[in-house]
């Protein structure tokens, strides 16, 4: 093995064990290192950059856990949940996303996605969202 894919080995290995307190109870270490890993993997094969990985595998995981774990009625869920999904995730849904989260006032969890997620969002939605006092610039197309 190369030392890149060591330390990346290590990364995900102690993202796992940081997540296991988190699911005790719920799912197994294996079960929470399993779904860490296959989070990589999915994020690696599709992410435009992969300077932010990490942060975003265990992003991932953590949220594929949970809803797997609600779905499953061993969670509860704190409040509604509500997933935008389109092929792009870079106008409409994030938008959408945008405005409820903007009204919903943290009485609603959103989630926006696409199944072939562009780049970067688009610049018109940045700009009117921006308008009416929404900031995008920390969302990307891939969440």
């Amino acid at each position: 093995m190369s030392d890149g894919l060591l330390d990346v080995t290590a990364v995900l290995t102690r993202t796992a064990e940081r997540r296991v307190d988190r699911f005790t109870g719920v799912f197994s270490a294996g079960t929470v290192e399993r779904y860490v890993f296959e989070s990589h993997a999915a994020l690696h094969r599709t992410a435009q950059g992969k300077q932010h990985l990490s942060a975003l595998t265990d992003h991932f995981a953590t949220e594929r856990l949970t809803a797997l774990a609600q779905a499953k009625g061993l969670m509860p869920k704190p409040v509604p949940e509500v997933l935008f999904v389109c092929v792009q995730n870079a106008g409409r849904s994030q938008m959408a996303a945008a405005l409820l989260a903007h009204h919903g006032q943290g009485r609603v969890h959103i989630r926006s996605v696409g199944s072939q997620p562009a780049a970067e969002l688009e610049t018109e939605v940045v700009v009117v969202l921006g308008e009416l006092g929404l900031d995008l610039s920390a969302r990307s197309s891939s969440r």
